[in-house]
């Protein structure tokens, strides 16, 4: 098995800029229906290439980095990673979100969420949030109702804003003779290969 992660972008979100940032998780979150889905679905059906898609923006105090990470079957590492682009492509108006894509998003990001403040230590790691990204202190009163007002024609505009995949980065970690070929045929950049570290 071959773990290959496409990381994007130089041009980044923060966490405290008010105004993309209700429609980002849930443009990050639609990804993974989107991956699952179609003929990326019946691929992994078919061939069995993964068990699931992780997608998201990785919030930090300065720009993060949207991120799509798999596990696939070697054979598969190239055509998936031409697959996830493509589908990171559709969604920034080619094929924007559905209104299943954007249900089934913002219902895993909303119905457990007072989960993150049954203890303590959760309640505190929030309050600290809200001093590390200079957040409102209604922040997480107005999550939900505002991830849920989040519209199709917003998510296109967060994808069309933060996510080149003409930028992204692919990070693949597994067998090289077996996937440097197919690699380099995408035609994604030089290939840069990084010796493990220990």
């Amino acid at each position: 098995m071959v773990r290959s992660a496409a990381s994007a972008h130089r041009a980044l979100v923060q966490r405290r800029e008010p105004a993309p940032w209700q429609a980002c998780p849930v443009c990050g979150t639609t990804r993974p229906y989107r991956l699952q889905d179609g003929r990326w679905r019946c691929r992994v059906r078919a061939c069995g290439y993964t068990y699931g898609v992780r997608t998201g923006f990785d919030w930090r105090r300065g720009l993060g980095p949207f991120s799509v990470q798999t596990s696939v079957h070697t054979a598969a590492t190239a055509e998936s990673i031409a697959d996830t682009l493509q589908e990171i492509s559709a969604l920034r108006g080619d094929r924007p979100a559905t209104p299943q894509e954007m249900s089934l998003a913002q219902a895993s990001l909303t119905r457990g969420y007072p989960r993150n403040f049954e203890t303590t230590q959760q309640v505190a790691r929030s309050v600290s949030q809200l001093a590390l990204f200079d957040l409102p202190d209604s922040y997480f009163a107005e999550f939900v109702p505002k991830v849920n007002a989040v519209t199709a024609g917003e998510v296109t505009r967060v994808a069309r804003t933060y996510l080149d995949p003409s930028r992204a980065i692919a990070l693949v970690v597994g067998d090289r003779k077996a996937t440097e070929e197919s690699l380099d045929a995408l035609g994604l950049g030089e290939l840069h290969v990084l010796p493990p570290t220990g």
